[in-house]
């Protein structure tokens, strides 16, 4: 299974702008070396920030790109309000390929009960094949560092015109409705919910 790192950024108050425009320039240079990595920030979530994304085969292929950042970091370091927070995930299902370049992105964090963990991803995982034979672009992850024992999906969408037709579809579907029944059931604490602006979108395979 391939892995993701993200690593989370929030600008100095007033530098957010002048942020994006480095943070776009660094992401585009890692790129064209041949890494898959993207670029998004917070549309609308209670805790602002950029988030820095690079995918990988192996965990060994990361090294490279550490090197890297460590040595743009002064090129940041005014920009900041404070030191960038890393996290690790494996990925565990990828959006199917194709498709036009996201716009927007949805993140969910959901919480299985201790003890429900196989039998909620084997539920989750069902009907994520469900969402991807009708065309939702969506990754699944877990977390290798950080918040271990939740879940993360990422939705890909073109624009928020999407993201409000599907929950216009979702709320009216019975299917979908006696799916997260079941998952709240054997969830600790309701998911979480962001609404990302896709800066630089991740390549494709």
């Amino acid at each position: 299974m391939p892995y993701a790192t993200v690593l989370k950024v929030q600008p100095i108050s007033g530098k957010g702008q002048e942020f994006a425009q480095k943070g776009e320039e660094i992401v585009r240079q890692v790129q064209a070396s041949g890494v898959r990595a993207a670029l998004s920030t917070t549309l609308f979530g209670d805790d602002p920030a950029f988030y820095f994304t690079a995918v990988f085969d192996s965990l060994s292929a990361y090294e490279p790109l550490a090197q890297t950042l460590q040595a743009r970091r002064a090129e940041m370091a005014p920009f900041l309000a404070g030191p960038p927070t890393p996290s690790l995930n494996e990925v565990i299902a990828e959006p199917p390929a194709g498709g036009p370049p996201p716009a927007v992105q949805q993140v969910f964090t959901l919480y299985p009960q201790a003890g429900k963990q196989q039998e909620f991803m084997q539920l989750f995982l069902a009907r994520m094949q469900v969402e991807a034979a009708r065309g939702t672009r969506a990754a699944v992850s877990i977390p290798v560092s950080g918040n271990i024992g939740t879940v993360g999906v990422l939705v890909l969408y073109g624009s928020l015109a999407e993201i409000e037709k599907e929950r216009s579809f979702r709320n009216a579907d019975a299917a979908w409705q006696a799916f997260t029944a079941q998952l709240g059931a054997i969830s600790a604490a309701p998911p979480q919910a962001e609404i990302r602006r896709v800066v630089v979108p991740l390549p494709p395979r």
